[in-house]
């Protein structure tokens, strides 16, 4: 059976190539959160990093997933770590 971290990737992955539309949220412990809406622009699996664009910006993020735990849902993917967390989740766009 597959990890739930090699499925988190696969679907960072499948999201990349769909260009689905994401909210990100970006939540440190003490500090407050940081969302933005955007896609997935790079999966390096070997590196744990996924790279995000901020579309209101057009700033490029590379998000590292060393060391996380993942919890996929049916639309999301949380990526807990010890100094907080960071939730990917598909948008509904029309």
């Amino acid at each position: 059976m597959a990890s739930s971290r090699a499925i988190a990737f696969s679907r960072f992955a499948t999201w990349k190539n769909s260009k689905t539309v994401l909210r990100v949220t970006v939540f440190t412990k003490g500090g407050v959160p940081d969302i933005w809406q955007g896609q997935v622009f790079s999966v390096d699996e070997s590196r744990d990093l996924v790279g995000v664009t901020d579309d209101a910006s057009r700033k490029f993020s590379r998000i590292d997933l060393s060391e996380a735990s993942f919890s996929v849902e049916a639309r999301s993917v949380i990526a807990t770590h010890e100094i907080g967390w960071v939730r990917f989740e598909e948008l509904l766009v029309c």
